[in-house]
């Protein structure tokens, strides 16, 4: 079948992400460097087609920032004058033209100058990402302008990830990245990620970036009134792996007044969620009609 140039880069980008990683096993997958040697081969051979394309007035949007950001994760050197010409053309380009560029192209921009010895103008990129930032307590750091749409580039979780990678490695923002996992963390919370690559985007940041979310494994402390939430666990209690989910019931005869104050302590320097909820019965005839927004009659 025909190749397809955006799709070998996407490849790429994800063998040099485990190369970075240092999780690639040689004596494992022997094919691996020749592979990727093809491949960077022909993408080298793509940018050059661009730089003389775009010589004549023919413009290829991103599909070269992309590959600068895929190619930044690669040590093979091409020294060839035609090579050489494109990738400073695009270099160059990208420089002059990031202040009018959306986030996902942002956090390209930081990554690749970043990797090509201009880190003064990689911060600068990241001082304007910061600018245009919101926060908030439930949602954390995101961008408003992030998303979907018919491109490409336009995915609110794959430049979600990528802006994780930029802040942790230009700026070295602790706290920045634990916020924007929350955002990545929320949309996963009651949603899905939408597809397999924004998927892989997303594991990678979150647990490749900042803190480790899966070494975070202390339980909270829960105080209902006077008591610890402990006080009330059966001892055949089961939590359920992974999420931790368990389900405590107090009968009516247990519960005070004061227990209307419930304490919770994260002990982890990860977000968590929970939920409380306070179940009642009554007879039916006994029923009457509340004052809120939605009437209900039985």
């Amino acid at each position: 079948m025909a190749e397809d140039r955006y799709i070998t880069q996407h490849i790429v980008l994800g063998m040099g992400q485990l190369m970075k990683m240092k999780m690639v096993d040689e004596k494992a997958y022997p094919g691996f460097g020749s592979i990727l040697s093809k491949a960077v081969a022909y993408l080298d051979a793509w940018l050059v087609k661009d730089y003389y394309n775009e010589l004549k007035g023919k413009d290829h949007a991103y599909l070269p920032l992309h590959y600068l950001y895929a190619r930044s994760y690669m040590n093979s050197k091409n020294t060839t004058t035609d090579f050489t010409r494109a990738r400073d053309y695009y270099l160059k380009k990208i420089r002059s033209e990031w202040k009018v560029f959306e986030p996902y192209q942002l956090a390209q921009t930081a990554l690749v100058l970043n990797r090509n010895g201009y880190g003064d103008e990689a911060r600068k990129v990241i001082t304007l990402l910061n600018q245009r930032a919101q926060h908030s307590n439930e949602l954390g750091m995101y961008w408003a302008n992030n998303k979907s749409g018919w491109w490409w580039y336009q995915s609110p979780i794959e430049t979600q990830a990528l802006l994780i990678e930029a802040f942790d490695e230009v700026a070295n923002d602790a706290k920045a990245v634990e916020e924007m996992k929350i955002w990545l963390l929320k949309n996963k919370q009651t949603n899905d990620w939408k597809t397999t690559k924004a998927t892989a985007a997303a594991c990678y940041a979150l647990l490749m970036k900042g803190t480790n979310l899966l070494s975070d494994a202390k339980e909270p402390d829960i105080t209902i009134g006077n008591h610890n939430l402990s006080d009330f666990r059966k001892a055949d209690a089961i939590r359920e792996a992974g999420a931790g989910y368990e389900k405590v019931i107090i009968s009516a005869k247990d519960i005070k007044p004061e227990m209307a104050k419930v304490e919770v302590k994260n002990n982890n320097q990860t977000v968590a969620w929970g939920a409380l909820y306070w179940q009642y019965f009554e007879q039916l005839d006994k029923i009457t009609p509340s004052k809120t927004g939605i009437k209900i009659k039985k």
